[in-house]
């Protein structure tokens, strides 16, 4: 390879044929056999222990991509990582239970090049480690669920810095609104955010509100079971963030028909929608939607009691790019929706949920069965 000339694509080390994951002796041979330019390994890493780290970087420094998830690496064994890999542009460290702190930030501070970074159900990861992430001025991906030490003052860092385009941060309890605000109102993140999900945080009308004002070409925002968020940002939603394909609010008991209808009057374009258990949706909601989204993939609106027949036979009829359909717990969908369904294409619906419907009949669910053989019915038995 020429000084200087990127490589178009990815040389990895496979792992061998017959064997599940890698193991220190065989992680260790391979990269002593295999091709010196190698920059991904491929498979299960979770075996691995120190010894297998060690060879991995002294052979294959110049790696790019490395996936530790649920491997017992600690704070010095990502110190020979940050200090070897400084070409590392994509790190998975999911269910990593080690502390990360001192080695985590030779990381960040030498491994400038990062683009993609999960840290997911780290329980070692430390506030101090956290705040160290803001030197990585190329970050795009970053995930941080299932964390209790992400807070609003190490988002803020993060957000103050760093280009993200994408940012998961679901079951973080120290979450607030104060992040999404400063995601808001920061000159680098509000312009190229895509992707924003905060599910299962202390999340209310006052952040998301702030999200639609500034955030205007996310694609996708998930604030699953925030229950404080009502009506009043859904419809800042509306007007805000027009370029919106998938929006997941399952559990928002407080938003009815009276942001949904209008929210499915503007964003044409939606192509996904979670909305279990918000008890506010009814058969004028879902109409809307079947009237105004034609692109609409997805659908999950089990739990919604006042859903029924009537919305759900024109949503079959109009919505017909649709590829999932959740009705788990519609009491209300019966055996005239399976019935109608029965006459229709359905050329893309792959999977329909009705569970806990029990007022559709098994000879009902048959008939569609056999009217749509490739399609999967979800249903106890």
């Amino acid at each position: 390879m020429h000084e200087g000339k990127r490589r178009t694509h990815a040389v990895p080390i496979e792992l061998p044929d017959g064997v599940p994951h890698w193991t220190d002796s065989k992680l260790i041979e391979s990269v002593q056999r295999g091709r010196r330019d190698a920059d991904v390994v491929h498979g299960d890493m979770s075996r691995i222990t120190e010894v297998g780290l060690y060879g991995l970087t002294q052979y294959l420094p110049g790696i790019v991509a490395l996936d530790l998830t649920r491997c017992a690496i600690t704070d010095s064994g990502l110190n020979v990582i940050g200090q070897r890999c400084t070409m590392l542009r994509r790190l998975i460290l999911n269910g990593c239970t080690g502390t990360m702190e001192n080695g985590f930030a030779t990381i960040t501070k030498r491994c400038r090049q990062i683009r993609h970074l999960e840290l997911n159900n780290c329980p070692g990861l430390t506030t101090v480690a956290l705040g160290t992430i803001g030197r990585l001025r190329n970050l795009e991906y970053l995930s941080l669920n299932d964390s209790g030490t992400v807070d609003d003052i190490a988002m803020g860092q993060i957000i103050r810095s760093c280009p993200v385009r994408v940012v998961s941060i679901q079951n973080c309890p120290l979450v607030t609104d104060l992040t999404v605000r400063m995601l808001a109102i920061s000159n680098v993140a509000s312009s190229t955010i895509r992707y924003l999900s905060v599910g299962n945080s202390d999340i209310s009308d006052e952040g998301i509100v702030n999200v639609a004002l500034t955030c205007h070409e996310l694609r996708h925002l998930d604030f699953t079971n925030c229950y404080d968020v009502s009506d009043v940002a859904m419809n800042e939603i509306a007007y805000g963030l027009p370029l919106l394909r998938s929006l997941f609010i399952q559990g928002c008991s407080r938003i009815t028909d009276a942001s949904l209808v209008p929210f499915a009057n503007r964003l044409r374009g939606l192509k996904a929608l979670r909305a279990g258990n918000c008890e506010g949706l009814t058969d004028y909601a879902v109409m809307a939607l079947a009237e105004n989204c034609p692109n609409l993939r997805y659908l999950d609106v089990q739990g919604c009691m006042q859903v029924t027949d009537f919305s759900m036979r024109d949503l079959l009829r109009r919505c017909t790019r649709l590829e999932e359909l959740l009705v788990c717990g519609c009491r209300n969908v019966t055996d005239q929706t399976m019935l109608y369904a029965c006459d229709l294409p359905l050329k893309h619906l792959g999977v329909l949920d009705i569970r806990l419907c029990s007022h559709i009949s098994k000879p009902a669910e048959r008939a569609l069965a056999r009217a749509h053989p490739h399609l999967t019915i979800c249903r106890i038995a």
